[in-house]
């Protein structure tokens, strides 16, 4: 199994740096939002809901998705295909909708080209902001937009991935996404996921750039806490 280069290592590095400054970040301010609220505002964190009875500020939202990625061969101008699959991904919203996010999915595409498969496992971590996910004196809306930006890594399998050392079976390098999607809320804590865009950057080998550039649409249904 293919390793990743010096320089992509370097980046992988800096991409949990920044990962784990920008949650220090966000806890800190999340405690400081709950010292000024038990301070100033009593109890807190709950009114009267849009679907009745009472409801809190949203912290966790839990989604399964169908996913399409568009991928590309490295032969031709425009030998592309269509990789198929599920996805999911679990977002907690540590401070007014800013939050962390993993995600996880499984693609596969047959036939790339002639006898030749790929499959694909990415796990993923980064922020994500929402909108409408509520407040100490709003409740969440039905309509929520998100955009978000993560890393991680990327597993391709049954496949064929030239290298300078041979051609291997599996692969894995960095994987790098930043996307944004609309969440539809039809109930208290259960909602749809109307689309999820995200472009997903990989560096797998394949005997020339060892870079992929895909662009994944995803829809499914969604739960909210």
């Amino acid at each position: 199994m293919r390793t990743l280069s010096v320089p992509c290592r370097h980046l992988w590095w800096r991409v949990i740096a920044a990962i784990l400054l920008c949650l220090a970040s966000v806890i800190v301010a999340s405690a400081q939002r709950s010292s000024f609220v038990s301070r100033f505002a009593g109890s807190g964190g709950s009114r009267p809901g849009a679907y009745g009875g009472v409801e809190s500020e949203q912290r966790w939202d839990l989604a399964v998705l169908y996913s399409v990625q568009r991928s590309k061969t490295v032969t031709g101008t425009s030998n592309f295909f269509q990789m198929t699959g599920i996805s999911g991904n679990l977002y907690w919203n540590v401070f007014h909708g800013l939050g962390l996010v993993g995600d996880a999915s499984f693609m596969r595409a047959p036939n790339i080209a002639p006898h030749i498969d790929l499959a694909e496992y990415t796990y993923l971590g980064g922020l994500r902001y929402t909108t409408g996910t509520g407040s100490e004196s709003r409740a969440p809306k039905r309509l929520q937009v998100f955009v978000e930006g993560l890393g991680g890594k990327v597993k391709g399998f049954n496949s064929i991935f030239p290298g300078p050392n041979g051609t291997t079976k599996n692969a894995e390098s960095l994987a790098l996404e930043g996307g944004a999607g609309i969440d539809w809320r039809v109930g208290r804590k259960i909602g749809f996921r109307v689309v999820q865009a995200d472009y997903v950057q990989t560096y797998l080998p394949n005997g020339q750039l060892n870079l992929q550039r895909d662009v994944r649409v995803s829809s499914g249904f969604s739960a909210h806490f």
